[in-house]
């Protein structure tokens, strides 16, 4: 992947778990999933992945990629329901091989990395999917211990596989090569799409504020009449006081426009750039024949969301990016019993359960 081989050096960030009852870091502004008509990208991780993350961060003493992965507040990150017992199966093998301490790879994973994970248990049905048949068949052309990862992925499309299994690679699931170098693609983009979302939040709110200054206007010249001539006075001495000074006021224009053209040039840069990272990136998503259930629809966005919802604020949501309608009821019979959701108090579901490390 030659995109790798141009990122601008990584920042070492650190997060660690939030105290019960606070919101999910998975997103830096609350309601805006979408950059440029793209959904907003989740990462599932397999076990080796964790395996070698846990070991490089025991041996370094460095944060690992899926704890920067998180950091970003854009990508949010699960683990299929056997990952944790195989972490605790194999994690020691692991990190012997790499001769790198076990109770200090032990203690990354239990203290570091797990609580920034959810794992999802899904139901049986979700396995059978055929779009993901392939992974299925027994070594070579498949491997059925990697199954799970892969329905999860489906699940929660569109996906980014972050993984050193091959078989993903090869079946056309995940990008080649070693996965730290997914892994960083992913951290970039993330990075970049987390600042585009803050500048898009920025202009919203100036934009709101604009809008609400001229509602107050109108509402003030409906209530006491008499304000009008007042405003009418104020607003042609601006006028005139502007075009008095007009060559100031150009001027000063100009040195805006200039001072801002380096700040214009690097987002149309990142944005490049973005668009050739997203592009380099092989993901797991529908294929084109399949409509998402409502069950989808609702782990999709809760996974993208980061905070619990109730069926009503699911509905409301979802009626933004679907023109696909579904009442409240329907949306609780289809989550309330399915084991990928976790409800909390005031009936608040969420997606997947904290990874008990």
């Amino acid at each position: 992947m030659t995109t790798v081989q141009n990122l601008a050096p990584e920042t070492t960030a650190s997060i660690r778990p939030k105290a019960p009852g606070t919101s999910s870091p998975w997103r830096r502004q609350s309601g805006l999933t979408v950059v440029s008509s793209h959904p907003q990208l989740v990462a599932v991780v397999d076990t080796n992945a964790l395996a070698n993350a846990c070991c490089l961060q025991a041996a370094t003493g460095h944060d690992s990629l899926i704890t920067r992965l998180v950091a970003t507040e854009r990508v949010p990150c699960f683990v299929a329901d056997h990952v944790p017992g195989e972490m605790d199966e194999h994690l020691e093998r692991i990190s012997r091989s790499q001769r790198i301490d076990p109770t200090e790879a032990y203690r990354v994973w239990r203290t570091d990395v797990a609580p920034l994970l959810r794992v999802v248990e899904l139901p049986i049905g979700e396995y059978l999917r055929p779009e993901i048949a392939a992974i299925r068949q027994p070594p070579p052309e498949g491997d059925p211990d990697d199954w799970p990862t892969l329905a999860l992925a489906a699940f929660l499309g569109p996906t980014f596989t972050v993984t050193s299994d091959s078989v993903f690679a090869a079946l056309g699931f995940a990008n080649a090569g070693y996965w730290a170098e997914g892994a960083k693609v992913l951290h970039t983009a993330g990075d970049l799409e987390g600042r585009y979302i803050d500048r898009l939040h920025s202009a919203l709110f100036a934009a709101r504020l604009m809008g609400g200054g001229v509602s107050t206007v109108a509402y003030l010249s409906r209530r006491w009449p008499w304000l009008v001539p007042g405003l009418g006075l104020a607003a042609g001495w601006l006028a005139s006081t502007m075009w008095a000074k007009r060559d100031s006021v150009r001027a000063t224009g100009a040195a805006v426009w200039e001072a801002m053209e380096p700040v214009a040039a690097r987002i149309g840069a990142e944005l490049v750039q973005y668009g050739e990272l997203r592009s380099s990136m092989v993901i797991v998503q529908d294929p084109r024949w399949r409509t998402a259930t409502l069950t989808e629809r609702c782990a999709r966005f809760l996974a993208r969301s980061g905070d619990p919802m109730t069926p009503s604020e699911l509905r409301d949501a979802l009626e933004q990016y679907s023109n696909q309608r579904a009442t409240a009821t329907a949306i609780r019979r289809a989550i309330s019993q399915h084991p990928s959701f976790r409800r909390s108090a005031g009936e608040r579901y969420s997606i997947g359960a904290p990874t008990a490390g």
